[in-house]
């Protein structure tokens, strides 16, 4: 049975966890964690936690995000002293040199590697299987790259199922070098994408570097009936730079939507009202990302070929910029005047004559002789892995 993991950053969340039933919290220090909005303090605030867990009987977990490089070299000896002092069960480490130098002086810990933002796949997995024995599923795979790493890995895997997501990260200051903000005081601000109002992406600037955080919150409860097969060893909400509020409206969803489909699996619905309250906190859309946008093979009809004589096959919308342009991948001839029409996913079926084309760098062009990536104006309904065709006069 998976368990449910979550990050704590003192007593208040820590017991908060452990009223939900949260199998394994993960303890979350400013000295160590990244997305920390806290300033700089003394080791010496883990202890109650520690002591809480032991209570608890709950394993203890250290979130642990810095890098194994020499300016970071008063950081790694407090860890040292901190493996040394305190019962440590497992260490969540994402930085590579880390996770080795750690596995090799300390081989009693567990160790999880957590890619939070760079690639990963079934053999990155493998060349650690003996170094991390379980490892963090980053938000960037599709449900079919998770499958794939399923079926060649052998370890403990977990997912994000709730919560905001990180997408860029650099131990460089970018907020602070800019301003007079005071660099021992991590700094937390909204901005706003110029090219979609109301869109914001949130900037955390503090003393491990500028994180720059997804528009929207990840939610995969609608999905549990694709996720529960897969039989993953944990499911981990995500509330590092929110409040303790949120991480109580998230947890309250949560593990209500994971009894309800533990009780009635083939009955279970997602009802998205119940995000009213968790979604007024987070003030952003709650979505499934990429994992969603991939279930191609479950989620999403196949386009059925058309096989009309008077259409010519032109290609596959890869690419839409809504209410602009859409790419194809052009596979023959086409050029402005042509009469189209495509085919989406949703067995929709549009019709228009092509009034203009672009190359990839923007060009307008009068025609194309295929074997190339094209841009064509938006048309409301289309969507990715539609295809084109262009409508020929009978003969």
């Amino acid at each position: 049975m998976s368990n449910l993991r979550c990050f704590v950053e003192d007593t208040d969340q820590l017991e908060l966890a452990l009223s939900y039933g949260v199998d394994e919290p993960v303890l979350c220090h400013p000295l160590f964690d990244a997305r920390t909005q806290q300033a700089p303090c003394s080791l010496q605030s883990l202890s109650p936690l520690i002591r809480i867990l032991q209570a608890h009987e709950r394993p203890i977990c250290l979130n642990v995000d810095i890098q194994y490089h020499q300016h970071q070299h008063e950081l790694l000896t407090q860890l040292g002293t901190l493996i040394n002092e305190q019962p440590i069960d497992t260490l969540r480490i994402q930085d590579l040199g880390l996770l080795h130098a750690i596995h090799q002086q300390y081989p009693h810990l567990s160790l999880c590697y957590c890619p939070d933002t760079s690639q990963q796949n079934y053999m990155s997995i493998q060349a650690l299987e003996q170094t991390a024995k379980r490892h963090f599923l980053n938000n960037e795979l599709a449900l079919s790259d998770i499958q794939r790493i399923l079926d060649h890995c052998q370890g403990d895997f977990e997912l994000q199922i709730f919560g905001p997501i990180l997408i860029q990260y650099s131990y460089r200051r970018f907020y602070a070098d800019l301003s007079n903000h005071p660099k021992q005081t991590p700094h937390c601000y909204d901005a706003e994408d110029k090219d979609h109002p109301n869109r914001f992406y949130r900037m955390i600037d503090n003393h491990h570097g500028h994180l720059m955080m997804a528009h929207f919150h990840r939610n995969l409860l609608p999905y549990l009936s694709q996720l529960m097969p897969l039989h993953l060893r944990s499911y981990i909400v995500e509330s590092r730079g929110e409040s303790t509020t949120y991480l109580d409206q998230a947890l309250n969803l949560v593990t209500d939507c994971l009894a309800q489909f533990k009780s009635d699996p083939n009955h279970y619905q997602f009802d998205r009202a119940r995000l009213d309250p968790v979604q007024q906190l987070a003030k952003r859309p709650f979505k499934a990302g990429f994992f969603w946008a991939n279930l191609t093979d479950q989620d999403r009809p196949q386009v059925t070929q058309l096989t009309d004589d008077t259409l010519t096959y032109l290609g596959q919308i890869i690419h839409i910029d809504k209410g602009s342009w859409m790419s194809i991948e052009l596979e023959t001839h086409c050029e402005v005047g042509d009469q189209i029409l495509i085919a989406t996913p949703e067995d929709r079926r549009i019709q228009f004559p092509l009034s203009a084309l672009k190359d990839l760098d923007g060009t307008p062009i009068n025609k194309s002789h295929g074997h190339e990536i094209i841009q064509m104006p938006w048309k409301k309904g289309v969507s990715t892995m539609s295809r084109v065709y262009r409508q020929d006069p009978p003969r």
